[in-house]
């Protein structure tokens, strides 16, 4: 499930920009930001590669869609 974003965007014409597992996917620049990609987490985990801590993040932002 790891890449499974990345292969559905990429299969909708959308690939991620710089992505480095596809790099051949998205080469040009995405220029047009009228109908942008919606994506959110409601938390976030992740251990902090400088300090070894883990870090967690909870979004305040509400669903409007």
């Amino acid at each position: 499930k790891k890449h499974q974003l990345r292969v559905h965007m990429a299969a909708l014409g959308a690939a991620i920009c710089n992505d480095p597992f596809y790099p051949d996917v998205a080469k040009d620049p995405v220029d047009d930001y009228r109908n942008p990609l919606k994506l959110l987490a409601s938390s976030l985990r992740f251990v902090d590669p400088l300090n070894g801590e883990q870090r967690h993040f909870e979004s305040l932002l509400q669903l409007d869609w």
